[in-house]
């Protein structure tokens, strides 16, 4: 009986082992994030790439391999994720903690400026201090939503370089 029990954790551990290297389940920034550098982030669904103006502005557009706006220095603090665009100098944060605005504004260390990432698949999700994901829509809009694993609108690629 012993024995079973043994092999039964031990075939346990394993199967979440093979999970884990096959990229099934949702892995945290320690597990699968990069550890900083410029990157674009590319809508899974739309292909558009998310965009900042110098106002505060957010949205998305064409992905383009020289428009600075659509490129963001990932900086990891304290295991959460800021976004700082290259163009703006700007971050960016929900326009409260709980709001589904989203915006850039100056950069800092507070809670809204921080957010959490989920990769599944190669596919990046940002969430929110309040709890809601990164969204956009093909017509070029950038927000935040309630959090949907499986909605395509949330999942983002980070590229460093964009097709044509």
């Amino acid at each position: 009986m012993n024995i079973r029990k043994a092999l039964g954790g031990v075939a346990a551990t394993a199967g979440a082992a093979a999970l884990l290297l096959t990229g099934t389940t949702a892995t945290a920034h320690a597990a699968g994030g990069p550890g900083g550098g410029v990157w674009r982030l590319q809508n899974a669904q739309t292909g558009r790439c998310l965009d900042a103006n110098g106002t505060g502005g957010v949205y998305t557009s064409s992905c383009s391999t020289t428009a600075a706006s659509q490129r963001w220095e990932y900086h990891v603090v304290n295991g959460k994720i800021q976004l700082k665009n290259t163009s703006s100098a700007r971050c960016l944060k929900p326009s409260t903690p709980f709001s589904l605005i989203l915006e850039t504004r100056p950069c800092g260390i507070d809670a809204n400026d921080l957010w959490d990432e989920v990769f599944v698949s190669g596919k990046l999700r940002l969430i929110s201090p309040g709890g809601n994901a990164l969204d956009s829509d093909a017509k070029g809009k950038a927000y935040l939503n309630q959090y949907g694993p499986d909605n395509p609108y949330q999942q983002w690629y980070l590229t460093t370089s964009i097709p044509g």
